[in-house]
């Protein structure tokens, strides 16, 4: 996973393999959501940072900021070398957590969103995501509901918290199914879903999360 998150994505992405919803792969409705519940990439699906990464993020959003893109004015920085954009961060973690299917073809809607940067990233930073539910409420429509996460990118060598983030999701509700019905979500369907917490070994033990 060192270029563009890994092979098989950027693959997906250029024969648009992506764009298209893929039933067996249905999360969680809000119905299905634990509080508590807890998913963690380490050690599974970790992301490399790498330098080409961080130059077509500057170039796609035209943040050319040189502590990002120029070696030589980062060297003479606090920070001594180039550092990540935060806003790649937060968009690499919201990404990871998509690619988690925890709630893949269930989300309506990213409601809020608050992040708070807490160390600089660096080109080679190995990161990966963890997740916590920790809210669910009703909405007034009976076939939504929000819930609330705490996530942290956190650095694979030492579990250090990069960015944290708060944010909340509106979410379907088993009662709104009938329309992916048309798109393939059957009742067999439904009963078979595996997720990825389920599936995936567990973390190495004894890592103390700060």
């Amino acid at each position: 996973m060192s270029r563009m998150i890994d092979q098989t994505a950027t693959e997906a992405m250029t024969d648009g393999r992506l764009a298209r919803f893929e039933p067996q792969r249905l999360g969680k409705f809000w119905d299905e959501i634990e509080v508590g519940d807890r998913l963690t990439d380490f050690p599974h699906h970790v992301v490399t940072i790498t330098e080409d990464m961080v130059v077509q993020f500057a170039e796609l959003t035209g943040d050319l900021n040189p502590l990002h893109v120029d070696h030589e004015f980062a060297m003479r920085s606090v920070y001594r070398r180039t550092i990540t954009h935060g806003a790649f961060l937060t968009s690499l973690a919201i990404g990871q957590y998509h690619r988690c299917d925890y709630t893949y073809g269930t989300i309506l809607a990213l409601s809020t969103l608050s992040t708070r940067f807490l160390q600089p990233s660096y080109v080679g930073d190995q990161l990966y995501l963890e997740m916590l539910v920790v809210g669910k409420a009703e909405s007034n429509h009976p076939k939504r509901g929000m819930v609330k996460y705490h996530a942290w990118m956190r650095r694979a060598n030492d579990h250090v918290a990069i960015i944290r983030l708060d944010f909340e999701l509106l979410v379907l509700r088993l009662a709104g199914r009938r329309g992916l019905q048309r798109l393939g979500v059957t009742d067999e369907v439904l009963a078979n879903r595996q997720f990825r917490s389920e599936t995936d070994p567990p973390a190495p033990p004894g890592i103390d999360y700060p």
